[in-house]
């Protein structure tokens, strides 16, 4: 696919991150924490808002917990066929005290649930596509792997190939000792290794199925992940490179050839430029931009 080089997140922050992929908005600037509202009063319109009247089915399939920063609120539509998260599901979620910001979230009863393995939601995404292909509906999906997200942990029997990736020390979400940075290191490099695993099984889905070569398939990072750079570790913090600087690649064998990009791109240009690609315009509340546009 394309592959852009200079692609950058809108922020460090998962509930600000998330929610500009979808609506192609800038997160608001706040001192404190912002949780979304369904009474919050700016002009939105979702992915799905413009594809849903076009015949597609619609669906979001996430390991994440979703209601994390009241991110639920935000994506809720009426257009929206299936919302599918943690905290939606009756299957077992993992909680790591080591995110203790996240884990004190759930201890305090603000969250049901904590994360779910990123093996069983790509199950019930590949359910969901397979029952499209079968009704032969053209289908938009968001999908959320967190296997990547801090500390990192995963089932037993998932593939470790990164060594040694053991983090057996005092490790947080904010700090962990500067000699263990090559073992998180791995261990982060173990964990998006089965992102990438659970992305090639939908990958496969689609293959099989013959629908992949009629599929638009964008892969991207919500945010990046520092190892002590800038003095900063993980994410959530502020904007600096690693932590913002994001993988995004678009597969669209019938419209685009493979190639590298290097033209600066934001995560609020997704939807803007494969609405484009659709040969859809995009929306006037969209922020971003076709960033494959010819000016």
């Amino acid at each position: 696919g394309v592959q852009f080089t200079r692609a950058y997140t809108q922020s460090t922050h998962s509930d600000y991150a998330d929610v500009c992929i979808v609506s192609s908005l800038y997160p608001l600037r706040k001192t404190r924490h912002h949780y979304y509202s369904a009474s919050d009063p700016w002009p939105k319109t979702l992915v799905y808002d413009l594809l849903k009247p076009l015949g597609y089915a619609t669906a979001i399939f996430s390991s994440q917990n979703e209601k994390w920063g009241c991110m639920d609120q935000f994506f809720a539509s009426p257009n929206l066929d299936v919302y599918y998260d943690a905290e939606q599901s009756t299957a077992r979620t993992r909680i790591d005290f080591r995110d203790s910001g996240f884990a004190h979230e759930v201890e305090s009863g603000a969250l049901r649930g904590g994360t779910l393995d990123d093996s069983y939601t790509t199950d019930r995404a590949i359910e969901w596509i397979e029952s499209q292909v079968r009704a032969d509906r053209p289908f938009f999906l968001n999908m959320n792997f967190q296997s990547s997200h801090f500390p990192y942990t995963m089932a037993p029997e998932v593939p470790r190939p990164f060594h040694p990736s053991d983090m057996n020390f005092d490790a947080g979400f904010l700090y962990y000792p500067r000699d263990k940075i090559p073992v998180v290191r791995n261990a982060y490099y173990n964990a998006v290794h089965e992102c990438d695993r659970q992305l090639g099984r939908l990958v496969d889905t689609l293959a099989k199925s013959g629908a992949l070569e009629n599929t638009i398939l964008v892969v991207m990072g919500e945010n990046g992940e520092s190892f002590y750079e800038n003095g900063i570790v993980s994410h959530a913090g502020r904007p600096a490179e690693p932590a913002i600087h994001v993988a995004l690649v678009v597969h669209a064998p019938q419209l685009l050839p493979p190639r590298v990009e290097d033209y600066p791109t934001e995560l609020v240009d997704v939807a803007p430029t494969v609405m484009n690609m659709l040969g859809r315009p995009g929306h006037p509340n969209f922020q971003g931009r076709n960033v494959l546009s010819e000016d």
